[in-house]
């Protein structure tokens, strides 16, 4: 896949703590991987910012201070034809009101 659009999502630590953020800005990256599909586009969600020297992206991307990186979203136009995805039944990665009780 070439990923000619890279998505760096952010949070802003003056609107909201650092740890508190996830609650926000995931929900809204799922949303993006969730429509790329169905525009024939491909994508994955890296961790790449929370894992890299800090303030590496920060600094080439010229952020300030209270800007902080936490995923990158790599969208393109795959290289094959993506299919259906493959899913196991929800009985087999799923427990019922206790680990390792089957449904």
């Amino acid at each position: 896949m070439q990923a000619p659009v890279i998505i760096v999502v952010c949070g802003d630590t003056q609107v909201m703590p650092l740890e508190e953020m996830g609650s926000s800005i995931f929900p809204a990256a799922q949303n993006i991987l969730l429509a790329a599909p169905a525009l024939g586009l491909g994508s994955l969600m890296a961790s790449l910012p929370i894992f890299a020297p800090v303030g590496s992206f920060a600094h080439a991307l010229n952020l300030s201070e209270h800007i902080v990186p936490l995923a990158t979203l790599p969208i393109g136009y795959p290289v094959k034809v993506l299919g259906k995805p493959h899913r196991k039944p929800i009985e087999s990665v799923t427990s019922r009101d206790r680990f390792g009780d089957s449904w």
